[in-house]
């Protein structure tokens, strides 16, 4: 039984001390939503520069939303958002960063294409472990609970490796780079894509809400109403929008319709049926600000 545990560490330690043996025996590190930049950069303003509003969600929101034009209005915003964030990620997320921030608004997009799944997405957690650079007790606790949930015993291996390797290096120095886009700042990525000509020819679908989808709806409204913090939830824009009933556990929660922004139903701001390029995502942000400031009377 002791060859076991020090045949981990032999394989950790051999995986530390070069990169290539890194990635082909743990894990290749990304900037595919650059994870690395964003936490690295909440590293260095969480304990000087107080939020107004803190994002959350998928690549809706990463690449659809500069958090920095908020500043427009007066509002200081960072945004959590990651590939692939579900609303049990989302939860997770949420939890660890109000160990660190307590905002005036948590802004959720809940882009509902990833409605009704039954499992829980492992590549958000994959990412998130093996990119981020928070490791804080909280942030390391969220990590592991939602490798428990997704069913990854991969995700929680890495765990173990990436909790020790971030003491050594900042993550985003051995990563991959992204040629679709780059960081901007407070979690947003300007996508480079070349804009659609028009709208694309694709179905619409109907989509519905799971019961612990809801659950974490419930749990994340009750967070904020405890911590005093508006939530907002946010339907991002679509060309071509998946239809839904309002759940039950989303009714009398604040809700802003990205289809109603100017700018939805244009193929110019859009690279494929609902991730916006980078000027896109700008015009939106612009609008996207003022209808959180004209939902929070604190913002005002």
């Amino acid at each position: 039984m002791l060859f076991l545990p020090l045949g981990w560490l032999l394989l950790f330690a051999g995986a530390m001390s070069s990169p290539a043996l890194e990635a082909k025996l743990i894990a290749q590190e990304s900037s595919r939503g650059y994870v690395n930049s964003k936490t690295l950069e909440w590293c260095s303003l969480r304990d000087s520069t107080p939020m107004d509003v803190l994002l959350f969600g998928s690549s809706t929101c990463y690449s659809g939303i500069d958090p920095s034009l908020f500043e427009i209005e007066g509002i200081q915003a960072f945004g959590f958002c990651s590939s692939a964030q579900c609303i049990p990620h989302s939860k997770r997320l949420i939890e660890a960063s109000l160990h660190d921030q307590i905002p005036k608004v948590i802004l959720l997009d809940v882009y509902p294409e990833f409605w009704g799944r039954e499992e829980v997405y492992a590549e958000p957690v994959r990412d998130w472990i093996v990119n981020s650079n928070v490791w804080d007790s909280h942030w390391a606790c969220a990590y592991a609970e939602l490798g428990v949930i997704s069913g990854s015993p991969y995700a929680l291996m890495t765990m173990l490796y990436y909790s020790f390797r971030r003491t050594l290096s900042p993550s985003g120095v051995n990563a991959t780079a992204d040629p679709d886009g780059h960081y901007g700042k407070r979690g947003f990525v300007f996508r480079t894509f070349p804009p659609l000509g028009e709208i694309p020819e694709d179905e619409e679908i109907s989509v519905t809400m799971t019961s612990d989808e809801c659950s974490d709806i419930l749990a994340i409204a009750e967070m904020c109403l405890t911590h005093e913090i508006e939530l907002i939830l946010l339907n991002p824009p679509q060309l071509v929008e998946e239809q839904f009933v309002t759940p039950e556990c989303m009714k009398g929660l604040n809700w802003i319709e990205g289809n109603d922004w100017s700018g939805a139903k244009d193929p110019r701001n859009f690279y494929d049926d609902h991730h916006l390029v980078g000027e896109g995502a700008q015009r939106y942000s612009r609008w996207l600000a003022k209808q959180v400031k004209q939902q929070v009377k604190s913002l005002q």
